[in-house]
């Protein structure tokens, strides 16, 4: 059971300054004005499948009651830059557009 009782949560990962000016070597699309959003049942979960997926590449993971949508916004303009579902099997984990 995950920390509000009900289902899977949405984490945000950041990533560092060197993107844009670098391409990103598993997700073109990395920003550091940017967030990719992990859907996860736990924290753990969420910071497995971002390493599964990019890599080290990636900066900070948020857990939503330290990051509202509204305080991320503030600090990453570009917002919302994909989606990675880790409560699908590990072969079906990939980051999309929602």
């Amino acid at each position: 059971m995950n920390g509000n009782g009900y289902g899977p949560i949405e984490y945000r990962i950041t990533f560092c300054g060197r993107y844009p000016r670098e391409q990103h070597p598993s997700f073109p699309a990395a920003d550091h004005d940017g967030w990719l959003v992990v859907l996860a049942w736990a924290y753990q979960e969420a910071q497995q499948t971002a390493n599964r997926v990019l890599g080290s590449e990636w900066c900070n993971i948020y857990a939503p009651h330290y990051a509202s949508y509204q305080a991320m916004a503030q600090y990453y303009p570009k917002g919302e830059l994909g989606f990675l579902d880790s409560t699908v099997p590990p072969s079906r984990q990939e980051v999309t557009r929602r």
